[in-house]
């Protein structure tokens, strides 16, 4: 047993020993994980990565809980509606574990903060809402920038989908094939066709794309939620333990619970390869006449 360990953290995490070493729980307490949006996937990921362990956190999110996050979201509950979904998930976390350290970022990510929120992190989950592109492309610059792994998860139906970008990986602007000429509009198109290049999901989800420009937001279910959170938990795991590589850009990865299916492959080229400049051209014709809906609410 590690010295640095106390006697409540050695009890807390015992039964993670076996799958884990005493080497790679040591080195869990020591780490300092960056997560960035605290709703569905975001919460589901910070809560397994306390209960599996790790010591330090910076956290962000500027939502509160809503009636309508009960259906998915850690920390949502009737008691928790209204308030603000970092002050809930860090008094949820310490509940887990009293001596887990937790540095509260309550504006999000900005240009101004991005820099500081990331100092000293050993691994970055990217759990922002989806259609919040700016803070994503701040966080995604800064984390390349810094040399610092980070992962995100899709949910998407019954499935999730997994990407990650490190030191000596496909650059982010080069998978997605996304420059900073573009507007935001072609930014998401571009990133919604990388995220799941098999599309394991698109032969049964019926969701319209004037259903999306009303909600604002695509739907989602608990189930894909937690698998979204153990797989983005698991593969920060493995990064901050060295226990393997990463399946980084350009690997991809969706699991699909409805399907039984898996899918692992290499967009060799990214965004730029044959088949998903098609991809790109025909989702830019079928949701152009919604162009300036989205731009509204792209932020």
């Amino acid at each position: 047993m590690s010295a640095n360990w106390s006697v409540t953290y050695k009890r807390s995490f015992s039964r993670n020993i076996g799958i884990l070493t005493e080497q790679e729980q040591d080195r869990l307490l020591k780490s300092t994980v960056a997560v960035a949006g605290l709703g569905g996937i975001g919460g589901a990921t910070f809560l397994a990565l306390v209960r599996m362990g790790v010591g330090r956190f910076h956290i962000t999110d500027i939502d509160e809980f809503g009636i309508e996050n009960l259906n998915r979201q850690m920390g949502s509950d009737h008691s928790s509606l209204g308030r603000p979904k970092i002050e809930v998930m860090a008094e949820e976390a310490r509940k887990i574990n009293p001596e887990v350290e937790i540095v509260l970022w309550p504006e999000g990510v900005n240009k101004d903060n991005v820099s500081e929120f990331l100092k000293g992190v050993d691994a970055v989950a990217d759990c922002i809402d989806y259609f919040c592109l700016t803070p994503r492309e701040l966080l995604l610059s800064q984390a390349e920038k810094d040399q610092i792994p980070i992962c995100f998860v899709a949910p998407l139906a019954f499935s999730a989908t997994l990407l990650a970008f490190e030191k000596g990986s496909m650059s982010y602007k080069e998978y997605f094939a996304i420059d900073d000429t573009m507007d935001s509009f072609e930014k998401l198109l571009r990133i919604s066709i990388a995220i799941a290049p098999k599309g394991l999901h698109q032969k049964y989800m019926n969701f319209t794309k004037e259903q999306l420009v009303e909600m604002q937001t695509g739907p989602s279910i608990a189930a894909s939620i937690y698998l979204g959170g153990g797989l983005l938990a698991a593969e920060i795991l493995f990064s901050l333990t060295n226990r393997r590589k990463l399946f980084s850009a350009p690997f991809y990865s969706q699991f699909d619970l409805l399907r039984g299916r898996y899918a692992r492959g290499k967009l060799l080229w990214g965004n730029k390869g044959p088949i998903q400049r098609i991809k790109i051209w025909k989702a830019r014709k079928d949701y152009i006449s919604e162009k300036e809906a989205f731009l509204s609410f792209i932020k």
